[in-house]
């Protein structure tokens, strides 16, 4: 499942702006706000790039059931 709290998280200490990880993943800033409010979740194509955009392993960004 995947983890918004955490995607939050890592946008505010890093510093970035939605728009600019929307840009960097290649989706909407609407949909990265979507994510981060855990409204949806990404596929894992995006879960990846994301991922690579906040320097961290999917792993991560995903919860443990």
């Amino acid at each position: 499942m995947f983890n918004y709290e955490r995607m939050a998280e890592l946008i505010r200490e890093k510093g970035i702006e939605q728009k600019t990880v929307a840009e960097a993943v290649g989706v909407s800033e609407q949909a990265v706000s979507y994510f981060v409010r855990g409204l949806k979740s990404p596929s894992i194509e995006v879960l990846s790039r994301i991922a690579k955009v906040l320097d961290v392993s999917a792993a991560e960004l995903i919860k443990e059931a």
